[in-house]
């Protein structure tokens, strides 16, 4: 992670993998027999991240602070769910500088959230590979 992109109060609390192992495996076990939970979850996660991305982009460029909010809440919230801490952990920053109308950090912290996301990305489709 570049340190220049993330502020070091948020980088202090970043976990050190992009998805948390103990998430995963909590997930797995509300699956029945044969069923992919993490797998069905990752693949709607890859869609509507990327759209919910866009929108906080969108918000971003326009200094849009309610948008901002909305966008950076729900990807703060499906990201912590499905064990991608490290996105969640951008998000919440960002979401907490739209909600204060501080919108200072939000560049740099939109390119950290871009990254993270790739990152989450990358070891989801790790994860459950294409058949």
């Amino acid at each position: 992670m570049e340190s220049l992109s993330v502020p070091p109060q948020v980088r202090s609390l970043m976990p050190p993998t992009p998805l948390d192992p103990e998430i995963l495996a909590s997930l797995d076990d509300l699956a029945d027999d044969g069923e992919d939970i993490v797998g069905e979850m990752a693949a709607l996660f890859l869609v509507d991240a990327r759209d919910t991305l866009a929108d906080a982009m969108a918000a971003a460029i326009t200094s849009d602070a309610g948008e901002l909010y909305r966008a950076t809440h729900k990807l703060k919230s499906s990201s912590a769910y499905l064990g991608a801490l490290r996105v969640s952990k951008v998000a919440s920053a960002l979401e907490r500088c739209a909600r204060d109308g501080d919108l200072e950090d939000v560049p740099r912290l939109m390119r950290s959230l871009e990254r993270e996301l790739e990152h989450a990305f990358a070891a989801l489709r790790a994860l459950r590979p294409a058949p």
